[in-house]
């Protein structure tokens, strides 16, 4: 935004590159390696026509649902997957990730993240790691979620929090 910026100051070289050492350290900010630098929180507020192509309704899907979730989580997790990223589909609270087979959409909201997965093998793997992830960057912000997985039947959306599913499986094993 251009009220973001104040026209009459200008930084040295060295005072860019702490201010940037800084964000980065942050995890706000990330070196593209071609000279330009990804700032998440000045991307675009809106998607863009892309994230069309993402079938969700044929996606395996896991939530985290809180009274708040600042962008800063989702905005970690771009930076810490950067490699995955999808250009064509980034805005300010979502993005859509590859790799191989494996597709993921990112996408959230005040009180919400949401990561649909979807993948030609083991989608599961691939939600796995986001999983992580996040668990990881929520835990280092000190934010508490309940973690659910949404199901689809029959055009109903349900969700199942997700240590129930866990302990369902530990009482068969």
């Amino acid at each position: 935004d251009s009220k973001d910026v104040m026209p009459d100051k200008v930084y040295t070289p060295q005072e860019t590159e702490f201010i940037l050492y800084v964000m980065r350290n942050f995890e706000i900010s990330l070196n593209m390696q071609n000279g330009m630098e990804m700032i998440p929180m000045k991307m675009n507020k809106t998607p863009p026509d892309t994230i069309d192509s993402f079938v969700k309704e044929e996606a395996l899907h896991l939530r985290w649902m809180g009274n708040y979730i600042p962008n800063n989580v989702i905005h970690r997790l771009m930076i810490r997957k950067s490699q995955e990223l999808d250009q064509s589909c980034l805005w300010r609270t979502g993005a859509r990730f590859g790799r191989g087979s494996s597709s993921a959409l990112v996408e959230m909201s005040e009180t919400s993240l949401d990561i649909y997965v979807t993948a030609v093998y083991d989608s599961r793997q691939y939600m796995e790691e986001f999983r992580v992830l996040v668990g990881q960057i929520l835990s280092k912000v000190n934010i508490s979620c309940q973690e659910v997985i949404c199901c689809r039947i029959d055009g109903q959306e349900g969700q199942i929090p997700y240590e129930d599913v866990l302990q369902q499986y530990r009482d068969k094993v």
